[in-house]
């Protein structure tokens, strides 16, 4: 009698099993479909959208309509999102005004091989300091944070797609010294600086040092996609790396700001601070692989606009994400979601279909050339009245600019030298780790903000911004021009014979790939190549 108890237990056991796989058989078969498939998906578009508006208008989720007490509170503030008509026109045409002067003056720089940052920049250092156009533009606050914020959002997004998971597994010592290490280095270099030389506070040398820190990734991308279209440092995969290791330098300074600002400028005791921004760390890294993962599903590679579909949910999310972050004192998860849902989604989709995830790159790509680069370097140089400068503050970002840069160069020449390159490959990968731009464009005006209320450290914010505004200037134009005369001459050229411009293409514009092209290395050897093979192995950002 117990045997046959025990066998009905485990028949039962069985076909419950067997029904359980039964029933996720059946519910992975439906929402496979293509109809439900593109139903949900769309739902979340329109949820995370949502939730992204409510989080720039600061509105309840459940009342909309309605204008939430805390939301009254800021009333008479200027980061209130309470805005008149009047300011609400004033600030549309100002950013639509920016916007077009911007890619206009960025164009002319583009001709004269200028980076086109630099014009967008110039554009806002104008409008500061000519007394007609600082009267007639205006921006309110409130706008102007949401246009940084979504742009640094734009940032991350690019950083996490970006990001070759098979690269790094291959190369993890070299990414991740080149990224991370490197740029350690520098912040510890110009935060000691600060402290030491300048006697700048701690707290504020700390700020600083993290957002000076940040390579550009919108000055390496286009010279890392021209060295491979010529094949200059391909076959070690030169390119590949400074780009990677780009991406991983962006995360670390985004995240180390977010936690230290969170950590310095918190009225709480220090332990439950810590404590506070350990928890949210991890309960970011496990809402942002959820997320990600949930972009394996929806929508599935076969719907039909897959690849919109992707954009656009992509997008919804980590705006939302960022964003309402932001307005709920999450900075540090918000994000942790938007790198790690872009990067885990990423990984799927680079392989699920044949396109893997070239239009999502290039749509991201255009929305950063078009609308949010232009805007973020306009605005940060919209915060530079060379009326409040003097001597004093030019030098000393200058000289943390160089503190900076010098530590940052002879880092990358060691752990670059730990995978095998040559003294001219060290100092190519060396000198794609100097420039800056965007990181420093989305959050050095954010310094104002954290230093509100103690009025003592406003001056050395001020000093603050003002270093980042020079190190754009000083770097990225100088950088730029070192690395595109430097880098013919030092590196080997693996010469792709019949595809050079084509795959440069494909990788731009997302057309497909050639087959069995040949490359001659020094003149020599020949072998076969596919530009399917070289566009998985190169550049993903």
């Amino acid at each position: 009698m117990v045997a046959k108890g025990k066998q009905a237990l485990g028949t039962t056991i069985m076909n419950s099993s067997l029904r359980n796989i039964k029933f996720v058989r059946v519910l992975i078969d439906v929402l496979r479909n293509n109809h439900i498939n593109f139903l949900i998906t769309s739902f979340f578009i329109l949820l995370f959208t949502y939730l992204t508006v409510l989080a720039a208008f600061g509105r309840d989720f459940l009342h909309p309509f309605t204008i939430p007490d805390y939301v009254l509170q800021l009333k008479n503030t200027s980061f209130s999102p309470i805005v008149d008509s009047t300011s609400l026109i004033t600030s549309a045409f100002s950013l639509f005004f920016l916007l077009v002067f911007s890619l206009c003056v960025g164009k002319i720089f583009y001709y004269l091989s200028l980076p086109p940052l630099f014009g967008s920049l110039l554009v806002g250092l104008l409008v500061k300091n000519i007394v007609v156009l600082n009267e007639i533009f205006y921006i309110h606050p409130r706008w102007e944070w949401v246009i940084r914020t979504l742009a640094l959002t734009i940032i991350l997004i690019r950083c996490g797609i970006g990001l070759n998971w098979d690269y790094l597994k291959e190369a993890m010592g070299a990414t991740l010294g080149l990224g991370l290490m490197t740029a350690a280095i520098e912040s510890a270099a110009i935060i000691l600086a600060a402290i030491f030389i300048f006697k700048w506070s701690v707290p504020m040398a700390f700020i600083t040092g993290f957002v000076m820190a940040a390579v550009s990734p919108a000055v390496t991308v286009p010279i890392m996609l021209d060295l491979q279209s010529q094949g200059l440092g391909t076959r070690k995969g030169i390119p590949t790396l400074a780009l990677g290791s780009a991406a991983l330098d962006n995360v670390f300074c985004i995240t180390a700001f977010s936690v230290a600002s969170a950590i310095i400028f918190s009225t709480a005791p220090l332990a439950q601070v810590i404590v506070a921004n350990v928890a949210e760390i991890i309960i970011g890294i496990f809402i942002g692989i959820c997320a990600g993962w949930l972009l394996w599903w929806f929508p599935i590679s076969y719907v039909e606009n897959a690849s919109v579909c992707r954009t656009l949910l992509l997008a919804s999310i980590c705006s939302a994400a960022v964003l309402g972050g932001q307005v709920l004192g999450f900075q540090s998860a918000g994000l942790i979601i938007a790198v790690l849902t872009s990067f885990v989604a990423g990984i799927r989709w680079k392989i699920d279909n044949d396109d893997k995830i070239r239009f999502e790159e290039k749509a991201f790509a255009l929305l950063w050339k078009l609308f949010f680069m232009p805007l973020l370097l306009s605005l940060i140089g919209m915060k530079l009245d060379f009326s409040t400068m003097n001597w004093t503050i030019v030098l000393t970002g200058c000289a943390l600019i160089g503190i900076g840069v010098v530590f940052r160069f002879l880092s990358g020449i060691i752990f670059s030298s730990c995978s095998g390159f040559s003294m001219r490959e060290q100092l190519v990968t060396a000198l794609s780790l100097l420039p800056k731009a965007s990181v420093q464009a989305a959050l050095a005006p954010g310094i104002y903000s954290l230093v509100a209320d103690t009025p003592h450290l406003q001056d050395e914010a001020h000093m603050a911004v003002t270093a980042c505004v020079l190190a754009i200037l000083l770097t990225a134009p100088l950088g730029q021009y070192l690395l595109l005369k430097a880098s013919p001459i030092l590196l080997k050229n693996s010469r792709v014979v019949g595809i050079a411009k084509s795959s440069l293409e494909d990788m731009e514009f997302g057309g497909k790939p050639g087959r069995n092209n040949v490359i001659r290395t020094n003149g020599n050897t020949t072998m076969s190549y596919t530009s399917t093979a070289r566009i998985e192995e190169d550049v993903r950002f």
